[in-house]
């Protein structure tokens, strides 16, 4: 085990600085939940970062594990079973016991959470914005009333479907880097 090990890991992760708000403020009990984990580097910073904090929560991180073979990294890795790579890496940070993998369509993972329930929500897994625009909305609901909810890709491909939810929503949000944050209303 390696807290360190998530620095290794393939991947996008620009955004430490909102995991590490999040790790402040959450309180036990908390459900948060990560839509995209790739090879799980962002999915282990926050990990450690929640397991180091001491808190008992509930940390989903919901993919399908598979990948155009066109996309970035993709070429890169020799090993195609991405669900297989992303328990490693939970194994080698030391957090496999912490996080709660699921393999689910986002849209069809919010389902099986009861409005109202979740604290903290990132938001970077399909870049089809007609996919974000109805991702944002099955998972608002599910946000507890001042909830965070947040996501990656602010300024270019979810741009459209972003903007057209915060309208519909009557919501402002804060970019952050290339990440936007908003509070359940």
């Amino acid at each position: 085990m390696n807290s360190e090990h998530w620095k290794t890991i393939h991947g996008w992760f620009d955004f430490a600085n909102i995991y590490d708000d999040w790790a402040k403020n959450i309180k036990d009990g908390n459900i948060i939940i990560e839509l995209g984990t790739w090879l799980g580097k962002s999915t282990c910073y926050l990990a450690q970062k929640l397991k180091d904090s001491g808190k008992k929560v509930k940390f989903y991180a919901c993919d399908l594990f598979i990948r155009p073979n066109e996309e970035p990294f993709v070429a890169g890795c020799p090993d195609k079973d991405f669900y297989k790579i992303f328990l490693s890496n939970l194994k080698m940070q030391g957090v496999d016991d912490f996080v709660l993998p699921v393999i689910l369509d986002s849209i069809e993972f919010a389902k099986q959470f009861d409005d109202g329930s979740v604290s903290f929500l990132f938001v970077d897994d399909s870049h089809h914005p007609s996919h974000v625009y109805r991702e944002l909305h099955a998972w608002y609901p599910k946000l507890k009333i001042d909830g965070v909810f947040a996501g990656h890709d602010a300024l270019y491909i979810r741009d459209e479907a972003l903007q057209n939810f915060m309208k519909d929503k009557d919501l402002t949000y804060v970019v952050d880097g290339n990440s936007w944050i908003t509070r359940r209303k």
